[in-house]
């Protein structure tokens, strides 16, 4: 079996753990990162078990989906709030 792993970094985004009794319930923001592994049982024409070229709509997503946005818990009691301040162009949900 062989194996890979392609690094995603620098996805800059927010969120907040509401039930938490402590500071995380305040929202708070890191730089993400992800780490995907891949295997195969034969490498490709190019030796690879991945072209990490072709990657990149992953990385399109991924950027879409965490660079600079809110990540809220579908049951956070200020769901509403979130998403009133994302229409207003406050923050992107």
């Amino acid at each position: 079996m062989y194996t890979c792993s392609k690094s995603f970094e620098g996805f800059p985004c927010c969120h907040r753990q509401p039930n938490h009794e402590g500071h995380c319930r305040f929202v708070h923001g890191y730089s993400r990162s992800f780490t995907c592994w891949f295997g195969a049982s034969e490498l490709d024409e190019n030796g690879f078990v991945v072209d990490f070229s072709s990657l990149k709509e992953l990385r399109k997503q991924l950027n879409d989906q965490f660079d600079h946005t809110f990540l809220a818990n579908s049951d956070d009691p200020l769901l509403s709030e979130w998403e009133r301040l994302h229409e207003l162009g406050a923050l992107d949900l």
